[in-house]
């Protein structure tokens, strides 16, 4: 079952992400910074959603089902990039498998915004392993990665704070829902991604990602299980544009930034999101039957030759 305010709480994020684009800190100074914590509400998320609906799939079954969801449209927003940049065969490489680490560097795709799908990746992986064997595996694995005495840039990747965030939406699924606090921690959340610094970039890789857990994640887990406590209330269908926003979410998170392409932010903010939702419309809503259409035919073709050599 869809759980609305998850998708409101998506649509908040991607259109926070789309408007750090728009407004632009190279436009802007500082002001958008702020925008980019809309990643780390999506982490929460996904975290969340992976507890909730992950348990209830073999390690393969569950790794499929992400990679299906993950790749196929992540592969078809890489193309217009790909042939503006001409990445080589390593950045490629990295670009489409989005495991980042290469020869002690951090390649980011030239999809900028890929840079979260590796990380999204690497716990879906963990997850995988957590119901292969023990929950504890992967948090122990995590663990010695994150305290590492000689941190490298691939323990920096493996150990990344950034996990935490993850985590805090798996404990969450696991957490009683108590309606009376959904508003008090909605609010909460507000004024501390209200109070974070507005000078502060979130960083990616290095020991400076403690603190956009701190400034980002910790609201995004206040807002997270605050709109879950709030759950019933998002049935008004005032809530409806939102929850189809956050229908659209991955769609807009991987196309809007083809939009960025005037000095206006307000024009450039609703090209953003335009795009989004056309490649959602056009693109993502028709992935499913294009994969159900593909696999009747190989079965069909597979029918003919086991027939044929009989």
């Amino acid at each position: 079952m869809k759980l609305r305010s998850i998708q409101v709480l998506r649509a908040v994020a991607v259109c926070a992400v789309a408007f750090h684009h728009a407004y632009g800190i190279s436009h802007h100074g500082t002001d958008a910074r702020l925008g980019a914590a809309g990643v780390d509400l999506f982490f929460v998320i996904s975290g969340f959603i992976m507890a909730r609906i992950g348990s209830a799939k073999t390690p393969l079954q569950f790794l499929r089902a992400r990679a299906l969801r993950i790749f196929p449209l992540w592969w078809i927003a890489l193309i217009p990039w790909f042939l503006q940049y001409r990445p080589g065969p390593l950045w490629s490489i990295s670009s489409l498998s989005l495991w980042p680490v290469y020869g002690g560097n951090f390649h980011l795709p030239p999809l900028i915004v890929g840079w979260s799908l590796c990380f999204e990746m690497l716990f879906y992986a963990a997850f995988a392993v957590g119901l292969a064997t023990r929950w504890w595996l992967p948090l122990m694995a995590f663990g010695i990665f994150l305290l590492g005495s000689q941190p490298t840039m691939l323990s920096a990747y493996l150990g990344s704070p950034l996990i935490l965030e993850f985590v805090a939406g798996v404990a969450i699924a696991r957490v009683p829902k108590i309606e009376r606090l959904g508003l008090p921690l909605l609010v909460l959340a507000v004024v501390a991604f209200a109070r974070s610094p507005v000078d502060y970039y979130g960083d990616v890789i290095g020991p400076r990602v403690w603190v956009r857990v701190f400034y980002w994640g910790v609201p995004s887990a206040l807002a997270v299980y605050g709109a879950l406590c709030l759950e019933r209330r998002f049935a008004h269908r005032a809530f409806n544009f939102a929850v189809f926003l956050g229908d659209a979410s991955y769609s807009i998170y991987l196309f809007h930034k083809l939009g960025n392409i005037s000095e206006d932010w307000i024009l450039t903010l609703a090209l953003s999101l335009a795009f989004g939702v056309v490649a959602y419309l056009g693109i993502e809503r028709r992935l499913p039957s294009i994969f159900s259409d593909l696999k009747a035919l190989s079965n069909r073709n597979h029918g003919g030759g086991l027939r044929a050599s009989r």
